[in-house]
């Protein structure tokens, strides 16, 4: 082997070590990273600010393994469904099963469609939707305002549940009408701030602290 030969043959050595030692730094680096899971957004450009904290991949039929979900966009028929318990499409089912296993989900709050129509609906219709959200807050889902609040280092105190404010405080009403015990705790999310009236199933029962909240601050009491 001459003089040029050895060296081109060290020299490509040299770079098959150093990809592969980046290759490694890579691979560790997306181990730490949460694997969060985009339904209705085909452009993860969009959420390029979360690449350092998140493995971002579009939702394809059968995926299992992930940390979070994010809805980038929710249409009537999709709210309704979910806020049911209900499923026609396996975008839907997938994000139902994220709930069940516990998995932090997150809807953007631009991507909300029945909010568009706030001011041509039907006042009664609109206000079925608004009942909708509330029931995937009761479920856990977050509704955010920005991605960017995905990279905060203490999501359960940063990333509220939003108050919904598209209806006047004063016909503000949350419904509990799957859940069999009311808590203090329960009334006092910050969702419900503002609340006027509480809708709960006609056998649920109420602990003693949670009639003395409702006591206090005049809530009106409904069962259905």
């Amino acid at each position: 082997m001459n003089y040029d030969d050895l060296v081109n043959y060290i020299v490509e050595e040299v770079y098959k070590k150093l990809n592969e030692k980046d290759n490694l730094i890579i691979k560790d680096k997306n181990i730490n990273k949460k694997k969060a899971i985009v339904l209705w957004d085909d452009n993860l450009d969009n959420y390029s600010k979360l690449n350092s904290k998140y493995e971002i991949i579009s939702y394809e039929e059968g995926i299992r393994e992930y940390d979070e979900v994010i809805i980038s966009s929710l249409c009537l028929r999709g709210l309704s469904n979910l806020a049911q318990g209900s499923s026609i499409s396996s975008e839907e089912r997938f994000i139902l099963k994220a709930i069940m296993l516990g998995k932090k989900v997150y809807v953007m709050e631009s991507g909300i469609e029945y909010r568009r129509y706030k001011d041509t609906a039907p006042e009664e219709l609109y206000k079925k939707f608004v009942s909708f959200e509330r029931e995937l807050i009761n479920y856990g889902v977050q509704v955010i305002e920005d991605i960017k609040t995905l990279l905060l280092d203490r999501n359960s105190e940063v990333v509220k549940e939003k108050e919904i404010s598209n209806v006047d405080i004063e016909e503000k009403i949350i419904e509990f009408r799957n859940k069999k015990l009311i808590s203090e705790g329960d009334l006092k999310k910050p969702y419900i701030n503002g609340a006027k009236k509480i809708i709960i199933d006609k056998k649920a029962m109420i602990t003693p602290l949670a009639s003395d909240y409702i006591r206090i601050h005049h809530l009106k009491l409904e069962r259905i």
